[in-house]
């Protein structure tokens, strides 16, 4: 079995009969997000939120 690009294989292991597997996703630091900010200094209460693509 193949695995998608940029996926890695944490750990594997059997729970109630079933195969699982855990995966990480590996994000080039030029493909994650960053803040830029407008009109001065971004505030400290902003949050980001995460998001995985279907």
């Amino acid at each position: 079995m193949a695995l998608a690009p940029k996926r890695r294989i944490k750990g594997a292991g059997f729970e109630n009969s079933l195969l699982v597997i855990d995966l990480q996703r590996e994000i080039p630091e030029a493909k994650e997000p960053r803040r830029i900010a407008i009109g001065g200094t971004a505030p400290s209460n902003v949050t980001q939120i995460e998001s995985e693509a279907a």
